[in-house]
């Protein structure tokens, strides 16, 4: 049995492994091994606090950038002639 998006660790696929002794579910991606007969549950949360929303860069920020980026460039052109 696999459980998509269970890994409490890597929200990875968890899989059912029964060994000689025990069960246990071992996430297929990251390794993450939960002992038992019933699979962690990993908990759910919205795509809001999932996901950093980005904000507007601010028009002179980006610019400053801008110039930094030509002054590097220029000094790399400068080092290479």
């Amino acid at each position: 049995m696999i459980l998509a998006n269970a890994c409490p660790r890597c929200r990875g696929a968890l899989s059912r492994v029964a060994d000689i002794d025990e069960v246990y579910f071992s996430c297929v991606h990251c390794g993450y091994a939960s002992y038992g007969d019933s699979a962690p549950l990993a908990p759910v949360t919205p795509p809001a606090e999932r996901w950093r929303v980005r904000e507007p860069a601010d028009r002179a920020t980006v610019r400053r950038r801008q110039i930094a980026r030509e002054r590097a460039r220029a000094a790399r052109r400068v080092e290479a002639a």
